[in-house]
C-alpha cells in the first residue's frame, strides 16, 4: 500500500506544525519520496509523486509562486509544503483558488520547523512502506509458486497483520506494455 500525503500527514500538524492551506481533495496522492527546491528550473529533474519543500530563499516576492505550483504540477508532484517566514511572509489567494482548483495540496510549515526533520521523518516511513510492500509481495508470490512451503510465509503476512483466518482471492496479471 503506498503512502498517501494524508498518511504522512496525519500527525504532522502536531509534530511539526504543518497545516493544510489547499487542494485538501488532493491528500489521497501518492507520495513517493520528498524532495526540497529553490528554483523552477530545478523542476525537470522530478520523476513525479515527489512532496516538494521549499522556503523561497531564491525570491524576493510572491510571484513565483503560482508558476512554480503549475510547473509542479505538470511534473506530477504530490503537493507542495512551503517554509512560511522571512521568505514566503504571505500565501497569495490567486495560488490557494488555483491549488483548490486542481485539488493540489498547498501545505505550510512555520519557519522553526527544521525541513531536514520532517524530511527525514517522511523518508523514513516511505522507505519502511517499501520494504513492507516487497516482504508482503515475495510472500505471497512464494505462496503462490510454491505451495508446499506455505507453512514458511504465513509468519511474514501474520507481522504485517493478514488474518490467516479470512478468505482470500489472488489475481495475478502480467501486463505487456511493449
Amino acid at each position: 500500500m503506498a503512502l498517501t500525503l494524508r498518511s504522512l500527514c496525519k500527525n504532522a500538524s502536531y509534530s511539526y506544525g504543518m497545516r493544510v492551506i489547499a487542494g485538501n481533495n488532493g491528500l489521497s496522492n501518492i507520495v513517493q519520496w520528498v524532495y526540497s527546491i529553490e528554483d523552477i528550473e530545478v523542476s525537470e529533474f522530478l520523476h513525479g509523486g515527489e512532496l516538494i519543500f521549499t522556503t523561497g530563499i531564491a525570491n524576493r516576492n510572491s510571484d513565483w509562486l503560482l508558476p512554480f505550483v503549475k510547473k509542479l504540477i505538470e511534473m506530477q508532484a504530490s503537493g507542495l509544503v512551503l517554509n512560511t517566514g522571512p521568505n514566503i511572509t504571505e500565501i497569495p489567494k490567486e495560488l490557494i483558488d488555483y491549488c483548490n482548483k486542481l485539488n493540489f495540496p498547498l501545505l505550510d510549515i512555520p519557519w522553526e520547523t527544521r525541513i531536514v526533520d520532517i524530511s527525514r521523518e517522511f523518508c523514513n516511513r516511505i522507505i519502511i512502506n517499501e520494504r513492507e510492500e516487497e516482504d508482503i509481495s515475495q510472500a505471497l508470490k512464494n505462496i503462490v509458486f510454491f505451495p508446499r512451503d506455505t507453512e514458511k510465509y504465513i509468519p511474514v503476512l501474520e507481522s504485517y497483520n493478514f488474518d490467516m483466518q479470512s478468505h482470500f482471492c489472488m489475481i495475478a496479471v502480467k501486463a505487456d506494455m511493449t
